[in-house]
């Protein structure tokens, strides 16, 4: 799995939000970036992933996004779990 600076995910979820802001689709940071992004403080460490919280509604749309900045990873979302017969709603 790639790992990311927080700078390099500052920098997707700037281009994210620019383009859900126009299209009424909200998005919510969640999981251990989330410190380091309230206090703009760096992380000193790489990330493997960003946590993003949507309406159901809106998921089509976020892994759009997520494919068009080349982050999204096929082996986490749910649609391609092959223990499951139906979408969690999850990337």
């Amino acid at each position: 799995m790639e790992k990311y600076t927080l700078t390099q995910i500052k920098k997707v979820l700037d281009k994210i939000e620019k383009e859900t802001s126009n299209i009424n689709v909200k998005l919510y940071i969640a999981g251990g970036i989330v410190p380091y992004l309230l206090l703009n403080q760096d992380s000193n460490r790489l990330h493997s992933d960003i946590d993003l919280i949507c309406d159901i509604k809106d998921m089509n749309t976020l892994r759009t996004l997520a494919q068009k900045y080349s982050v999204y990873q096929k082996q986490l979302d749910s649609l391609n779990l092959k223990t499951k017969t139906m979408d969690l709603k999850f990337l």
